[in-house]
């Protein structure tokens, strides 16, 4: 006995109407997205806008009560100070040197011999692949301290001394404070950045 399917024809406006629904819902969760994406930078912005504004009220509050009051005594006994020398800060930190390095390769061709006749080729010239250079964060751990002559850096390797009269600028960048002397630029991360910064202004307005 045989039997036949029963075939459904589907119209063709309800083809053209679920294709077109699939495009507008495709082009509805991409705009979605996108604006989901704005707005998560927006609040990255934002967040980053408040976090330099209560650090620089930090700041603010440091050198004020430091210039009205005078800055912390510490007793340290790992660190030999010079005469008059007093320590004023200290805290585990972390040093950081950017340092511009190759950190891949790309492109670049080998050549090669195309055979025309018996005894008889045509060699390809090579180019040399481009190195591609970034800049590269070098971070060591160890313990800073700050003196009314010096910032002292003391770690297994890498270790540093500023001198407090040597220091050109200071800033902040992301969590490190930013060091420039008549050498080189020092950056230190610390649990509190604007304890940190508040002496050093302080201690570079009494020079």
């Amino acid at each position: 006995m045989n039997s036949s399917a029963n075939v459904v024809q589907v119209p063709e406006y309800v083809t053209v109407f679920i294709v077109f629904f699939i495009i507008a819902l495709v082009v509805i969760c991409a705009v979605l997205q996108k604006k989901k994406q704005k707005k998560e930078v927006e609040a990255e912005a934002r967040a980053k806008e408040l976090a330099q504004l209560q650090f620089n009220q930090s700041l603010e509050q440091h050198i004020e009560n430091f210039t009205q009051n005078g800055l912390p005594q510490i007793k340290v006994d790992r660190l030999q100070l010079t005469k008059g020398e007093v320590c004023h800060f200290y805290s585990e930190a972390t040093h950081c040197k950017i340092k511009n390095r190759v950190v891949g390769y790309e492109g670049g061709y080998r050549g090669r011999s195309i055979r025309i006749v018996k005894g008889w080729s045509i060699r390809t010239g090579s180019t040399a692949k481009q190195a591609v250079r970034a800049n590269v964060e070098f971070t060591t751990e160890g313990h800073l301290y700050i003196t009314n002559k010096r910032i002292i850096f003391i770690a297994p390797a890498n270790s540093k001394t500023v001198n407090i009269n040597s220091i050109i600028s200071l800033n902040n960048y992301n969590q490190y404070a930013v060091i420039l002397d008549n050498k080189e630029e020092n950056m230190f991360a610390v649990p509190d950045q604007a304890l940190l910064l508040g002496i050093l202004r302080v201690l570079l307005n009494q020079l």
